[in-house]
């Protein structure tokens, strides 16, 4: 119960960072709506052997939601180099930002999409959840696997106005490395503004 505590004060955190950074129409003093979404898709390897669930099976049902929700913002995690790829081509009227965990770029990615015609990033780039978080495929705190945040600074071309976006897939075994990840993302997003 602890963890689950912790990841909802995470997140209330993390929105009441961002709140103060969204856009206002002009003249307007309500937000603007901004359609957001979060989807793991589920690394291309995973149940390749189930002629119902792999990746090939499951990822025009996957693109049917996305089409149907029509988010604005979306962040994926899970995603390898091939499906990253595919994203790209689907979701053409997307500019997509992030990189693999790995050292080299590759490996899984958490890369967030966003619709072109609406936002442009004025910033981008990924960290690790590590005591070295600059260090492309660096992990600490007995995590299992490196893992990353990608972020991305939108400025929203019907207002003029930025907020940060932010997105991970945290640690499945090391809950240490779950909460101080977390703790580096509310870090890096209050410096981010």
């Amino acid at each position: 119960m602890k963890t689950n505590k912790f990841y909802r004060l995470a997140v209330v955190i993390m929105f009441a960072v961002a709140l103060p950074f969204a856009p206002l129409a002009a003249g307007n003093p309500e937000p603007a709506a901004i359609k957001v979404m979060t989807y793991n898709i589920r690394c291309e390897g995973g149940d390749k052997d189930s002629p119902d669930n792999n990746w090939g099976a499951r990822r025009d049902s996957f693109a049917a939601v996305i089409e149907r929700e029509n988010p604005d913002v979306v962040g994926f995690q899970e995603v390898e180099p091939g499906q990253f790829g595919w994203l790209k081509n689907r979701f053409a009227s997307y500019a997509f930002v992030g990189r693999g965990r790995n050292a080299n770029g590759g490996g899984e990615a958490s890369p967030i999409a966003y619709r072109k015609s609406r936002f442009e990033a004025v910033k981008d780039g990924t960290f690790w959840l590590s005591e070295t978080p600059d260090k492309p495929g660096s992990k600490s705190w007995k995590s299992a696997l490196p893992r990353i945040c990608t972020y991305a600074i939108l400025k929203d071309k019907k207002t003029g106005k930025t907020f940060a976006f932010a997105n991970t897939h945290t640690d499945h075994k090391s809950e240490a490395a779950r909460e101080k990840g977390m703790l580096l993302i509310i870090e890096r997003m209050k410096d981010l503004g």
